[in-house]
Parts: C-alpha cells; sequence; structure tokens
C-alpha cells in the first residue's frame, strides 16, 4: 500500500527498523517503537520537508508492518499472526495475504522435512490474494506455479505459471514450466520454454542448466546434433558439470 516509498535502515536505542521490499522511488524512515504500541513514520518528501505519520494498533497497515519487521528477524509465526490481524481490519488487504503465504513457503524451505500443511497455507493465502486483488501479482502467481511443481501437479503448475508468464516474463517461471512441460511429455513446449529461460537470464548456472535441460528435450524428439550441441554450451558455460558431457553419443 505504501508502494511509492522507499525504506531504508535506522537503528538507535529500544528500536527495530528494517528494509522491506514493498517501498520504492523515495525514502521512508520506519521506526517501530519497542512494545509495537504504534509505528511512526518520518517521511522526506522530494523537496526534504519531513512529515510524521503515526500507525496505531487498530489501523490494518500496522499490522502489516509489523508482520514485515517480524519477518525480516525470521519470526515467520508471529509475523503471519501481524498479517492475520491486518485482515481481521481490512478483508480486502491482499498483501496480508500474500505475506502469509510467503510466510509458510519460508517457513516449508528451512524446514528439515516438508509440512504438508505449510503447504496447504501457503496455497489457501496465495490463491486469496489472487482473488481479491484487482491486478493479481505475477510473483503470487509463480508463487503458486512453483508450489505446484514441487508436488507434482504439473497441470496445475503449468496452468499457474502461464498466467504468471502471461503478466510478466521470468526465467524461472519459463524453467519450471519447461520441466513441468518436458514431464508432461510436451517436449516441443518444453525446449521453447527452455530457449526463453536461458534469454532472459544472466545467470551463468542457470543457463547452464537450462541447456543441458533442452538438450534432454531434443534428445527426445530425436535430434541428436541439437542435443549434442546444447550439452557443448552447458559444457563451456560449467565445465565442473559432469553431467554435460556426452562422449558416447557426441564427438
Amino acid at each position: 500500500p505504501w508502494a511509492p516509498l522507499l525504506c531504508t535502515v535506522l537503528v538507535t536505542d529500544n528500536t527495530i527498523s528494517l528494509p522491506s521490499l514493498r517501498f520504492a522511488l523515495n525514502w521512508l524512515f520506519i521506526s517501530a517503537i519497542a512494545g509495537f504500541e504504534s509505528i511512526n513514520f518520518g517521511v522526506r518528501g522530494f523537496f526534504g520537508k519531513p512529515v510524521v505519520i503515526a500507525l496505531k494498533g487498530n489501523d490494518y497497515r500496522y499490522h502489516s508492518l509489523k508482520g514485515d519487521i517480524h519477518g525480516f528477524n525470521n519470526e515467520y509465526l508471529i509475523a503471519i499472526e501481524s498479517y492475520k490481524k491486518g485482515i481481521e481490519l481490512n478483508p480486502k488487504s491482499y498483501w496480508n495475504y500474500s505475506a502469509i503465504g510467503y510466510m509458510y513457503g519460508i517457513l516449508n524451505d528451512e524446514s528439515k522435512e516438508k509440512n504438508p500443511l505449510y503447504d496447504e497455507q501457503s496455497e489457501k493465502y496465495f490463491l486469496q490474494s489472487i482473488k481479491i486483488n484487482p491486478t493479481p501479482r505475477h510473483q503470487d502467481i509463480y508463487q503458486l506455479g512453483k508450489l505446484y511443481f514441487d508436488q507434482k501437479k504439473l497441470t496445475d503448475a503449468i496452468s499457474y505459471l502461464t498466467q504468471s508468464i502471461n503478466i510478466k516474463p521470468t526465467d524461472e517461471a519459463y524453467f519450471y514450466r519447461a520441466i513441468s512441460n518436458g514431464f508432461s511429455g510436451n517436449n516441443y513446449e518444453a525446449i521453447a520454454d527452455f530457449t526463453s529461460s536461458i534469454n532472459l537470464t544472466d545467470d551463468i548456472g542457470k543457463k547452464a542448466l537450462s541447456y543441458y535441460f533442452r538438450a534432454i528435450g531434443k534428445g527426445q524428439i530425436g535430434d541428436t546434433s541439437g542435443y549434442c550441441d546444447d550439452l557443448k554450451q552447458a559444457n563451456i558455460l560449467d565445465p565442473s558439470d559432469g553431467r554435460y558431457i556426452d562422449n558416447e553419443n557426441c564427438n
């Protein structure tokens, strides 16, 4: 809700302050008073004139920011409760649903064993965020697609990753849709998606991996020359990975 603002870090006695990706383009100084009874903003506009905004516990934005603070301190379960309180005060605050989805996803990523409950909750809150947001965020849709990919629900994964790509094409969305297509036997679609992923990323490791998987796709359709060419390119980018060498089929 404060998208036009950019948060910076302040650290003072009895004060918690931290950066949030929610803000951009201006300077926002967040001071969260110990006990979180209120949150005060000191905002400096383009002309340097300070403006002070105070948020109290009956303001849904207060609980949203409180959730951000706990989240950045790795207190994910406490953050979730703060976001839920924000939802109680404003059921249409889709960003709180989205944030809860991310928190449950992080909890699962950091768990030694996957917790199906975390996946279930993450799915629930991302779906609700998408449902009530007039212009759904591609990040939320991508996260759902990735969640379904991890669960091997390939049809759902392809559907949501496609929706994400239609809003904003990213190398990650193309990469996971490519693998989903490959496992689904859609080899030509997988090859096309890996090509898009290669073109969109500057990360050498990701490029090499996409070339490798595209090689597998080309092998599946009988394109031996393309298979060997892609393996060669992957090996050039990352010679440390032995998977990228096939001396038996490629000279």
